[in-house]
């Protein structure tokens, strides 16, 4: 008897650990935009241009410290890592700018900006990549930089110095690996080929170098590639207006892969012409336990104009809304919560 009641208790307290666990985990966390971010040890997060991935039941971030250096330049790649999108854990600088290999005419201090890491789909080794934007305080490299590890945590080491991709000048950028959803399994760079055009190149299948251009969208910053729940690709990005946000692009393809894409369409899905003062830096497609998606919209509030400038930036988490959807309309809907929780998108 005494045994089945400890049996009992036992199982009571396995579900009430597993009520909890629920409870606390990404679908009921309250996503605040707008205000500032705090970590584990009650110290400001800062992680501009940022991305966001999911591995070994940790979603990590990694983005742009404080621009503490001459030029609006930051000194470091910032990384975090959380259980439920809501307690971060600072895992340190992953990148200094005194450690940026670059060809010899360039020197310290770097323009370091647009931080992604994924995993490189055909890498043999050392399958991590981090790439961002690499430059001079005065943009005259207009190159991305590509590091290597073998887990997501690091150590990152520099493949080669900074290097124009495709031989192109390019500025803001964003990674896409498009092995989802009907995807061809490649990794892809975005970026703004002479802040002329979104050009589109397909990396190598170590993901050290690019393979040309595939594609052009439109003239674009702070670029996101994303392909929806039904299988069609879209590119997201801003208008090119310095610090200061504008209004949003978001823009579609028929094509099936990126390669000969064209891209129409282009539509506001804030519906506000500064898209909430904020400009996209990356869209997380979230899997949900029952299957389906809801596409993170993740952003920057740079506040270069407001009280305490870029050092006291934010990041703006909103749902991204598919047509259809209650409330959403025939379009890709952007609204404004000052909280919401994925478990209701």
């Amino acid at each position: 008897m005494a045994d089945s009641k400890l049996m009992l208790l036992s199982l009571l307290s396995l579900l009430s650990v597993a009520t909890f666990c629920v409870a606390d985990g990404p679908e009921d966390t309250a996503i605040k935009s707008g205000v500032p971010w705090f970590d584990s040890d009650g110290n400001r997060i800062f992680a501009g241009g940022m991305n966001m991935v999911f591995e070994g039941g940790l979603y990590y971030i990694v983005g742009e410290g404080k621009k503490v250096l001459s030029g609006d330049c930051s000194a470091c790649f910032n990384f975090y890592s959380s259980p439920d999108l809501k307690t971060w854990t600072n895992l340190g600088c992953i990148l200094n700018n005194t450690d940026i290999v670059s060809p010899p005419q360039f020197k310290y201090p770097y323009r370091m900006e647009r931080p992604k890491i994924f995993k490189c789909p055909g890498a043999t080794t050392d399958p991590w990549r981090l790439v961002f934007h690499c430059d001079t305080p005065k943009f005259e490299m207009k190159s991305i930089g590509v590091l290597t590890a073998p887990n997501i945590t690091g150590p990152y080491k520099f493949a080669s110095p900074c290097y124009q991709p495709d031989g192109q000048a390019s500025y803001d950028m964003g990674t896409f690996v498009d092995n989802q959803r009907g995807g061809d399994g490649k990794a892809y760079l975005i970026r703004s080929v002479m802040n002329e055009f979104a050009g589109i190149s397909a990396f190598d299948e170590q993901c050290l170098n690019t393979t040309g251009i595939v594609s052009k969208g439109p003239r674009m910053e702070g670029q996101a590639l994303m392909r929806d729940s039904h299988g069609t690709l879209h590119a997201a990005g801003s208008h090119l207006s310095g610090w200061s946000s504008n209004a949003a692009q978001f823009v579609t393809t028929s094509s099936k892969y990126l390669p000969n894409a064209t891209w129409t369409d282009n539509i506001n899905p804030s519906g506000d012409k500064t898209t909430f003062n904020s400009q996209s830096t990356f869209i997380f497609p979230y899997s949900h336990p029952d299957g389906h998606i809801t596409f993170i919209w993740q952003a920057d509030r740079w506040n270069h104009d407001g009280p305490g400038g870029l050092d006291n930036m934010t990041n703006i988490w909103l749902p991204l809304v598919p047509p259809g959807s209650p409330g959403a309309g025939s379009d890709w809907t952007l609204k404004w919560f000052d909280s919401w929780e994925l478990k209701d998108f």
